[in-house]
């Protein structure tokens, strides 16, 4: 870790030899060449704002990098494009939601980012293997079943990221 804090840890990614990590699993330090560390910076504001209509553009932006530039030190620090990785954060968020309220999937939609119910189902459905409305269905009809219970890279990137929260901001 340095003195910032800025690291992120992820299982199942192998590190680039640019970034000055080894074998998988091991921690990268994020601060690569500009301080202060771009890609956490906006890992933190996917997690604060992921409700709200996020682009790429709109992410590289933030962190003064150009959109090319920006989304390939993306990738390459979580293994995944920022736009998937936004979406597995909504979708955590909206299993999550599915699963402990009783909104309406129009209602978690709009609460996870959407502004259209069937732009979300099918995303969801997409992502993670049944549509909203039985995702809620089939966990509830059988104790213990998680549905969807497959890790993605996605999934991981974002599940090891949220255990460490958000990397502090300077």
């Amino acid at each position: 870790m340095n003195s910032a804090g800025n690291v992120i840890s992820r299982a199942d990614v192998t590190a680039s030899p640019q970034l000055g990590a080894g074998p998988a699993g091991r921690e990268l330090d994020m601060t690569i060449d500009r301080p202060p560390d771009a890609v956490g910076q906006v890992v933190a504001m996917i997690y604060q704002q992921f409700a709200e209509p996020i682009t790429v553009a709109d992410m590289a932006r933030s962190v003064r990098y150009s959109r090319f530039h920006f989304s390939r030190e993306f990738q390459r620090a979580t293994g995944v494009t920022p736009g998937r990785f936004l979406t597995a954060v909504r979708m955590q968020e909206a299993k999550r939601l599915l699963l402990t309220t009783s909104l309406t999937v129009g209602e978690v939609a709009a609460r996870v980012g959407y502004s259209s119910v069937g732009t979300f189902s099918a995303r969801f459905k997409t992502t993670v293997g049944f549509s909203p409305t039985t995702y809620r269905a089939v966990a509830f009809e059988m104790p213990g079943a998680r549905p969807g219970a497959e890790t993605t890279t996605e999934d991981r990137a974002v599940e090891t990221s949220h255990r460490r929260g958000p990397p502090p901001l300077s």
